[in-house]
């Protein structure tokens, strides 16, 4: 072997070492310092970082161990971000035509948290850049792609405190997989899977394709059991309600193009208790709502159901002894109904309801009542009245905004315990005068329930 041929086997024997001792302990040390720095100042926490590896021949970075604390004493002490391992491999060629390939990402025991503080501010606000927008930066267009994402046993807790009552709502144990992940035009992502667990057995399962260069989707929708008690957070905005119980059932396709987002499907929401906080009784409940053939846009946007079975409602209506029912006094003062008042004497008459666009259009075609059951009581009078009737059956519909459209009623019941009534007829809303052709029928009522409505209306 000659001198020169010995030389160069021993350069780059010594580059080859030189560029495994900088690949294996100089860029982990690199990253981890940067890593924190960063996100120091970005985020306001220097995160904790057990071990960073790296593997200069296969380009695969490895982060366990990772934690970064709130920056916000309100946040609590657990950790906004956590998790176990996160690693990552890139591809080294793409580089050279300005995209940043990521071949495959696997992130294990992931945990984090997304909090709204009461005045709107969230845990996760990023300080901006004071630096100068670089123009030759903006100019060159980056392409980032993930080929292959994986998430596994992972988590996410979201709290929204700007509601009267706090939203939780906690999300997992959630899995993901999802390949072909790009920012360049038209790339179409396939979203192998996203499956959540929520609360004891609900969960929530979405695959199909998107794009993110322009935004658009196409997913299939699997949700069962889903619990429905965060929904009290934003009922206590305007009521005194409480969801103490309800899950959600959705078997359909949601899509999304061009600012167009359409929901197609059945839906189930069964189990449902509204009540206030210290009452015995529901103010509302159900066993099941079935929302079949739902169809559902932005633009413009309406809501079509051709058929909604309700199931075992349960519901008590109380005309108070100032004439008004007791649904008001779920509302909470600055959401009630205001008195009318009446328009200035030089003001222009208004148009007509049925001129105005709908602003959302929504159409029951047929809402069919199984077994429901409506407690009834009347304070305006002395003594006062009251009557339990159950045991209806019948449909109702169809039911849109449009105030000349006539509203079919045919129902059927029980009142008390031998009683008998029906209800065959039609409602019109109308504009200014709404029209009511309904035939009532009693049977074997026993006068003992009425005694004080004839005590009260015999002198007419």
């Amino acid at each position: 072997m000659s001198k020169q041929v010995r030389n160069i086997l021993i350069t780059a024997l010594a580059v080859l070492a030189i560029y495994t001792i900088c690949g294996f302990f100089l860029v982990p040390y690199i990253a981890k310092s940067q890593m924190q720095k960063n996100l120091q100042t970005t985020l306001g926490s220097q995160p904790e970082i057990r071990k960073i590896s790296f593997n200069p021949f296969t380009f695969r970075m490895k982060v366990e161990g990772f934690k970064l604390p709130e920056a916000d004493s309100r946040a609590g002490t657990e950790p906004r971000l956590q998790f176990e391992e996160f690693s990552v491999q890139l591809a080294i060629f793409p580089l050279f035509k300005k995209e940043l390939r990521l071949n495959e990402v696997f992130i294990k025991s992931a945990q984090g948290k997304f909090l709204v503080f009461k005045d709107g501010k969230t845990n996760w606000v990023v300080t901006p850049s004071t630096e100068p927008p670089d123009k030759k930066k903006e100019k060159s267009e980056w392409v980032l792609t993930l080929q292959y994402i994986q998430i596994d046993n992972s988590g996410l807790k979201i709290s929204d405190f700007t509601h009267v009552t706090p939203l939780e709502l906690p999300l997992g144990p959630f899995s993901l997989r999802a390949s072909n992940i790009s920012t360049s035009l038209g790339s179409e992502t396939s979203l192998r899977s996203l499956s959540i667990a929520v609360g004891e057995n609900g969960h929530l399962k979405v695959n199909g394709g998107f794009s993110m260069t322009p935004l658009s989707a196409d997913l299939n929708l699997d949700i069962a059991g889903f619990p429905l008690d965060f929904m009290t957070a934003y009922l206590s905005d305007k009521t005194f309600l409480i969801l103490k119980q309800g899950n959600i059932d959705l078997l359909g396709n949601l899509k999304y193009n061009n600012g167009d987002l359409t929901l197609t499907g059945n839906s189930e929401i069964h189990d449902l208790n509204l009540s206030l906080p210290e009452a015995d009784e529901p103010a509302i409940a159900w066993k099941n709502l079935k929302l079949n053939g739902i169809q559902f846009n932005t633009k413009p946007l309406q809501f079509h159901v051709p058929d909604v079975d309700l199931i075992g409602l349960q519901t008590t209506i109380v005309l108070q002894k100032d004439g008004s029912l007791n649904y008001k006094k779920l509302l909470r003062p600055d959401h009630a109904t205001p008195a009318a008042t009446p328009p200035p004497a030089n003001s222009e008459p208004a148009v007509a309801a049925s001129e105005k666009p709908a602003s959302f259009d929504y159409l029951i075609s047929k809402l069919n009542i199984t077994t429901a059951a409506v407690s009834y009581s009347d304070l305006t009078i002395k003594p006062s009245f009251s009557a339990h009737v159950h045991n209806i059956n019948g449909s109702i519909g169809p039911i849109s905004p449009q105030v000349n459209q006539k509203i079919n009623i045919d129902l059927k019941g029980q009142i008390e315990t031998y009683g008998k009534f029906s209800a065959l007829g039609n409602f019109t809303p109308g504009v200014k005068r709404p029209s009511l052709d309904l035939g009532m029928g009693f049977n074997n009522i026993e006068m003992t329930t009425f005694t004080p409505y004839s005590g009260h209306f015999a002198g007419y």
